[in-house]
């Protein structure tokens, strides 16, 4: 959460959750994205919105936005992950990925 740019303030509430989840059903979460995933859903999107808000708020070509704008956008991101040579179909065009 640190390396994403995350508040301490959300960063310990996050946390404060997991403890809570991992005491309640023992479960041990390995992957960034399902723990992310098994967030609440309040405390998801809060989550993304910071992290995307920050990723548009990065590049200068959004700084002519508003912030409830960019609010808005950020929660229209999704990631992907890809491996090198994959190929990548979007609308009847395929993308190579390198």
């Amino acid at each position: 959460m640190n390396k994403r740019g995350l508040s301490k303030f959300l960063q310990l509430k996050i946390k404060k959750y997991f403890e809570y989840m991992f005491e309640e059903s023992k479960m041990n979460y390995k992957d960034s994205l399902l723990l992310i995933q098994s967030l609440s859903q309040s405390l998801k999107e809060e989550c993304l919105q910071e992290l995307y808000g920050k990723l548009l708020h990065r590049n200068k070509i959004f700084s002519q936005f508003s912030e409830k704008f960019l609010q808005k956008l950020s929660h229209c991101f999704s990631e992907m992950t890809f491996a090198p040579d994959d190929l990548i179909k979007v609308k009847k065009k395929t993308i190579k990925i390198l």
